[in-house]
Order: structure tokens, then sequence, then C-alpha cells
């Protein structure tokens, strides 16, 4: 008996350690469309200036010092209250038209940004304790690695000598994909981050909201709209089916989390469609039509 229990003690020690010697999966920068930073600033002087933009991949390449870098373009919602207003997050429509902000790459486990005339690292997940990572006005030291769960998965998040600043893998930081944007005075706070299904907010309390493309009206509903609008099953995985109670010819828009349209049609009555292909996340389905107005519906895609 003693010398079963000490295979058995003497098993679960070698497990434990052969465990022991396999690292967590690494988990690369999301540098393709549908990765979003959100943001918001505040500008006091004799008003209320508060700007929500968020920064995306829009899934265009350029190539710079013999490297390729994936292109990131901003977009936001300018708006001008008395000082002292509380202004909630809301999904809206942009002010202004998409515009080119920077471009960033990895390699290596190493993400730099594009730069004037040279390239400037981000992040550095090869980091240890010790070693120092790049951080809004200069670098910080690794204090401790530990993980963080961000939807279901365990992330590796790199801890300094900042308490107020984290690098995680697959996100970027605790203050937004751009340290330097967020220098932690307080006027420009970082608010979220999503991929696909992918969410992670430093802030639970503080929604996760999208700003629409310059010139697509969100949310918009006529007063005369009447008609019934059903998206079965939803969420969806694969095939998805749309009915209205309208008699009249409807036009549907689909566009993914980034305002890209994937979908454009005209029904009457009941359509079904394939998403197969399709990246899991929220879509906005916009119907438009006598009887309908205008309405947008969330579709998720699982």
């Amino acid at each position: 008996m003693r010398g079963l229990v000490r295979k058995i003690l003497f098993c679960v020690v070698l497990v434990a350690v052969c465990c022991s010697g396999f690292g967590q999966a690494y988990i690369p920068m999301p540098l393709a469309p549908g990765a979003v930073w959100r943001y918001r600033t505040i500008e006091i002087e004799s008003s209320m200036t508060i700007t929500d933009f968020m920064l995306f991949i829009d899934g265009t390449d350029t190539v710079s010092l013999g490297n390729t870098y994936r292109v990131i373009k901003a977009r936001n919602k300018v708006m001008t209250y008395p000082i002292g207003t509380f202004v909630p997050i809301e999904p809206d429509t942009a002010t202004n038209t998409d515009v080119y902000f920077g471009a960033i790459r990895e390699v290596g486990k190493k993400v730099y940004q594009l730069g004037i005339i040279n390239e400037n690292l981000l992040f550095d997940f090869n980091a240890q304790i010790g070693d120092s990572v790049p951080s809004y006005g200069g670098r910080k030291r690794v204090t401790g690695i530990d993980s963080v769960l961000v939807s279901g998965v365990f992330h590796k998040r790199y801890l300094t000598a900042d308490a107020g600043y984290q690098v995680i893998e697959g996100v970027g930081s605790n203050r937004g994909l751009i340290p330097g944007l967020n220098d932690g005075s307080g006027l420009i706070n970082f608010y979220c981050f999503s991929y696909d299904a992918v969410l992670y907010k430093p802030d639970t309390s503080i929604p996760c909201t999208y700003i629409y493309p310059l010139m697509y009206e969100s949310g918009v509903v006529s007063v005369a709209s009447t008609a019934r609008i059903e998206i079965i099953p939803n969420p969806a995985t694969d095939i998805v089916h749309i009915a209205t109670s309208s008699i009249y010819s409807t036009q549907i828009e689909i566009y993914n989390s980034i305002g890209r349209e994937v979908l454009k049609t005209e029904i009457l009555g009941k359509y079904e469609f394939n998403t197969i292909g399709w990246a899991k996340g929220i879509y906005y389905v916009r119907f438009i039509g006598d009887g309908l107005g205008s309405r947008v519906e969330n579709l998720i895609l699982n």
C-alpha cells in the first residue's frame, strides 16, 4: 500500500512539473479588421469640448522602411457643452470622416508604430521581471507578470512600477493601443477594446459603444414607423432569417463592428442569408423603407 501511495505521489509531482514546463500560449495583437480601441477626451476653455473617438484597424497595409505595417484609422464624434455637464457615452454618428492615424506591425512578439524617420517600439511581450517597457512619458520597469481574464481567455499581463500602467497580450495596455496618447492626466481616457467576441474594459461600468461612420444615421426611427421587424435567430451562427410586416420594399444594409458594409439588398417581406465565413461579433442591420422609416438593429454572431 505504501508503495502504491509513493507511486501516486510521484505521478502527481511529475505531472505538475511537466505542466509547469508549458508556458501560456502567446496571444498576438489583433492586427485585423474588427480591432477597435475607444477613447474619450475632454478639453475645457470657455466651454467643455468632449471627443469620443476610436482607433481601428481598417484592413489595409502600407510599406515603409522596408517593412509592411497595418494602417490605423481614427473616427471621432465631437460635442460641445457647458462646463460641468454630464455627457454619457452613447452610440452616435461621427462628426468627421475617417482619417489616417498611423500604422503598426508585430514581429517577434514586439509591436512597432511607424514614425516619420523610423519606427517606435510600443510593446515588448518578451519582457521579463526587471526589464523596462515603453510607456507614456518614457519607460516603466516590469515588477510582475500574471494573467487577466478577457472574455473567458487568460491573457498574460505585465505589471509595472507605475501601478496605473499595465501591458496585456492581445490588447495593448490598460491605457489603450498607443500608451503615449494617455499620459495619466485624466483629460483623455481609454475605455474599451473590442475585437470580434473579445472585450476588455478597464472600467466595467463604462459601456463599449460604437461610433457610426459620418453620414450614417444611427438609430433613427420614423415617428410613422409601425411595421414589425424580426431577426431570427439572434444570436446566430450560420443562417439568419429577416422578416418585416411592411407591405413595401425594404432596403437592408449590414455593417460590421468597424462600419464596413458586408451586405446590402432589398427585400419584400422575408429574406434569408448565410453568415458562414463572417467574423464573430456584433453587426448593425439597418432597415430603410416606407412604413419602417430608418431603423438600426443589432445582430450578434457566435
